[in-house]
């Protein structure tokens, strides 16, 4: 995902055409399409889980993506398409809420696990950690949280 502006150039002028519309900080007057970590906080990407229990199925309160996304559970701390227990399906920008995620194993009392919110990289099926990256924030830090089970 990259600022999408590119030139096309004819023999009178060149023209900049635009495939998306980057989104300005207005007041450090910046374009980025990375999230700082005040946005975050303001609530411009965030979700909330607020229990965690054992079986296959996490509820996703609420989740707000700037732009389409999903929101991928990982077995324990660790961010690895290995570690992958299961995803949200693609979600629109802006605010959804009571998002089930089916996990493909049960989770147990006590079992670390880990969610965090992943870009889409356009086709709006979760590929891979590699494909549909982390959103991060400016400062790098992966937007997640990880959980014990109850």
């Amino acid at each position: 995902m990259g600022l999408g502006a590119f030139f096309l150039q004819n023999k009178d002028q060149d023209k900049v055409v635009s495939q998306e519309e980057p989104s300005v900080n207005e007041e450090a007057q910046e374009i980025s399409e990375v999230p700082s970590q005040e946005e975050i906080l303001k609530g411009k990407v965030s979700f909330k889980i607020e229990n965690v229990v054992s079986g296959n199925e996490v509820v996703v309160s609420d989740v707000t993506f700037y732009l389409p996304g999903f929101v991928v559970i990982y077995d324990g701390e660790e961010v690895n398409a290995d570690k992958i227990l299961g995803d949200s399906g693609i979600l629109l920008n802006g605010t959804s809420e009571n998002i089930i995620i089916t996990l493909r194993k049960s989770v147990a009392s006590g079992q670390k696990i880990t969610a965090v919110m992943h870009t889409d990289d356009g086709n709006e099926i979760f590929d891979s950690p590699m494909k549909d990256l982390p959103i991060k924030t400016r400062g790098s830090n992966t937007v997640l949280k990880t959980f014990t089970v109850n």
